[in-house]
């Protein structure tokens, strides 16, 4: 009980809406009744008792989670055959292997040799039923051995490991986001030095919409975080990496985009206007 207290947490016990106890004894009850009185009445008032499985996926459909094989034998042996009667598994014309074996993708191999034994079990003496079981038994299991020889890169899997890895997490928490009318004033800011820098051009480059870049983002880092040396800090280091990641870009990595003889400066100051921007309105 204290285990699922820590789980739930404060904020998730607000949001809960029921703890479901399957086949629940007198003596959890009790215990269940004390919490309501003693411990936290708005979390163990929502507890929920299910006798049997079937009445478990009345509130949660069978597909949703995953059961244990000792749960199912336990429930055979205390409501016998009335409690699985219309168990959704028994569907035998289901082309999803995983639906007619009633498990999850996800599922381990104990979980799928386990629905397996309990299904064949539960319809010994109906041969298409064990038929169908079998088949799709034999389906999942060669489709992980093909999985395994031939393994699939999970991108989802990959992106979810880099943002939460240890450096992507101390990047993020140096951003924050600011109001939207802040967003808005450093946008068009940034935009109409951007659009200076590309219509007047100088023979010197967009030296005076460079240096106003740099009073800008001092002045909106100072706004927000009220601090004059980290503005000034965070100010310039924004503006030398801005210079360097645009110089490297132009040179080594995108071709000349805006054509003229000072197209280099004036397209490596519209990426340092971005990225400066980004610290303006972002860094904290």
């Amino acid at each position: 009980m204290r285990k699922l207290q820590q789980i739930l947490g404060r904020k998730l016990q607000r949001n809960l809406h029921a703890i479901y106890v399957l086949h629940p004894t007198f003596g959890l009850k009790a215990a269940i009744f004390a919490l309501q009185l003693f411990v936290d009445g708005v979390v163990w008032k929502k507890v929920v008792y299910v006798d049997r499985l079937l009445q478990l996926f009345k509130y949660v459909p069978r597909e949703q989670h995953t059961i244990p094989d000792f749960v199912f034998q336990h429930d055979l042996e205390v409501n016998g055959g009335k409690g699985l009667m219309v168990d959704p598994r028994t569907k035998i014309n289901v082309k999803d292997p995983y639906k007619r074996l009633g498990i999850s993708k996800e599922a381990s191999e104990d979980e799928i040799q386990g629905a397996r034994n309990f299904l064949v079990q539960r319809y010994i003496g109906h041969k298409p039923s064990i038929d169908a079981i079998e088949s799709a038994h034999d389906k999942i299991i060669m489709q992980q051995f093909y999985d395994r020889k031939n393994p699939k890169i999970n991108i989802k899997k990959k992106v979810r490991e880099v943002t939460q890895s240890k450096v992507m997490l101390a990047i993020t928490s140096r951003f924050r986001t600011p109001s939207s009318n802040f967003i808005v004033k450093t946008s068009i800011a940034f935009v109409i030095l951007g659009a200076l820098t590309v219509l007047f051009p100088t023979e010197e480059g967009p030296t005076l919409q460079v240096a106003i870049s740099l009073i800008a983002t001092m002045y909106f880092i100072h706004d927000r975080l009220k601090n004059k040396l980290r503005a000034f800090l965070y100010g310039a280091g924004t503006f030398i990496l801005s210079w360097l990641v645009g110089t490297f870009l132009m040179v080594s990595v995108i071709p000349p985009i805006i054509k003229g003889r000072r197209s280099l400066e004036v397209t490596t100051s519209l990426i340092s206007y971005v990225l400066l921007w980004v610290s303006s309105t972002y860094l904290r």
